[in-house]
């Protein structure tokens, strides 16, 4: 009975040190599993900021792009581009919502991004949330303030895109009459 007792006693200890060495080898497989990928992991990243140093080196001995041009005295625009309104409106009702599109045209070439502020009379109409348009990728800056009656939009091509521009919607605004009047939207020259 008693060599039983110890035999059980003795086989539950080699179970219990076998799942411990199991699970420490399991446990150490894993860790270096997961090293390696880190280490590789780490490789990527420098050999992607060697190869973005690379190209920001490449972009310091180049002479600046045509691209980067900026019309004085006008929103800011690509050369030869300019920012223009429309709507499907001309009169409205108070209370009654219409659309009002920010065009910028450019002769088919490539743009970088456009910036443009646009004033309004807040007394006269309220602008809702900005819908964007498929243009560009990214808006960095997309602000209407209902107090001052502006509205700041930059609008970003992805880089690399390199995407050429005919006409295209960089923004629609939702807008909607509060009383009777007229509204003047005017591009700030700044």
């Amino acid at each position: 009975m008693i060599i039983k007792k110890a035999l059980l006693l003795l086989l539950t200890f080699i179970i219990i040190l076998a799942i411990g060495i199991g699970g420490y080898l399991s446990i150490t497989q894993q860790t270096e599993k997961k090293l390696t990928e880190l280490e590789t992991e780490v490789k990527t990243i420098g050999e992607t900021k060697q190869v973005v140093k690379e190209e920001e080196e490449q972009e310091e001995v180049i002479s600046p792009s045509p691209r980067t041009i900026i019309l004085p005295n006008q929103p800011k625009v690509e050369q030869n581009s300019s920012f223009s309104l429309r709507t499907n409106k001309e009169t409205y009702i108070i209370g009654e919502s219409f659309s009002l599109d920010v065009i910028v045209k450019s002769p088919g070439v490539v743009i970088d991004g456009a910036e443009f502020v646009l004033n309004y009379d807040p007394q006269v109409i309220e602008v809702g949330e900005l819908i964007l348009g498929s243009f560009f990728s990214l808006y960095p800056q997309k602000k209407v303030d209902p107090e001052k009656g502006t509205i700041k939009v930059v609008a970003l091509q992805k880089t690399g895109e390199n995407k050429e521009l005919y006409e295209e919607i960089v923004v629609s605004l939702p807008i909607t009459g509060l009383k009777k009047g007229r509204v003047d939207f005017t591009f700030d020259q700044t």
